[in-house]
């Protein structure tokens, strides 16, 4: 993925390439999710056996990794740093071009962590992230920090929205019958939730949403939170300049 090029192994020359394999198996992910993914559906879809793919790609896990810097890809252009919109402008627009990358491909959100971002297209989005924050009064780990708490939103938001809107395409989601304050009001204990009871019994509970909406109304739902979470970076950085 850094560009090294592979060692020649032996056997016979192959007209496969690594770029394609890592192509069908994105396709195949973003069609059934990861669940159906596996080296032999991608040999099929490229119409080779299962064992010429390692001669390109070692394992399954190596395959997840160069389809994940695949997906992720570099930070689209419209991210590029405008000076004039200041940090909360770049933050913004850096955490929701994270979200819309997760929707495209859902599975990423499915690759577990194990360690620090490595991968050439985690780096450039990390460098797109902390642009924003130079001549911020930030320590360099708070930066980091700011970044990470960002990303983990966008990818847990695309997660909620891709489970959800999925279920509406399927069928399978059914909004609640009725106004759903109404039904927790008269359901709960308000000995035993108070907060929830009287949340419920306020009328501010938004009534459910028809499957054909529900992804619009998690976008609205990310957008508000992600507006919020800026809200207190805002806070913490008047208070330092206040001093």
């Amino acid at each position: 993925m850094w560009g090294a090029p592979a060692r020649p192994r032996r056997g016979p020359r192959s007209v496969l390439r690594l770029d394609s394999v890592v192509e069908a198996a994105i396709a195949l992910a973003d069609e059934e999710g990861l669940d159906g993914l596996s080296m032999a559906r991608v040999a099929e879809r490229l119409g080779f056996t299962t064992m010429s793919l390692y001669r390109h790609v070692a394992s399954k896990d190596d395959l997840l990794l160069l389809m994940l810097n695949a997906a992720v890809g570099p930070p689209p252009e419209t991210l590029a740093v405008d000076p004039a919109g200041g940090w909360r402008a770049g933050l913004d627009a850096w955490t929701r071009g994270m979200y819309d990358r997760a929707l495209a491909h859902p599975w990423i959100t499915r690759i577990g962590i194990g360690g620090a971002p490595n991968m050439p297209s985690q780096l450039a989005w990390m460098d797109r992230g902390v642009s924003p924050l130079a001549g911020v009064a930030l320590t360099g780990q708070e930066k980091l920090s700011v970044i990470l708490m960002l990303s983990r939103y966008a990818m847990s938001s695309a997660q909620l929205t891709s489970d959800i809107a999925a279920a509406a395409g399927a069928g399978t989601y059914e909004p609640d019958d009725g106004d759903y304050g109404a039904t927790l009001a008269r359901l709960l204990d308000p000995a035993r939730f108070p907060a929830l009871h009287a949340l419920a019994v306020s009328g501010e509970i938004d009534p459910p949403v028809p499957p054909e909406g529900v992804a619009d109304e998690l976008h609205a739902e990310f957008h508000f939170g992600l507006a919020r979470m800026l809200d207190g970076l805002d806070v913490l950085l008047r208070s330092r300049a206040a001093r």
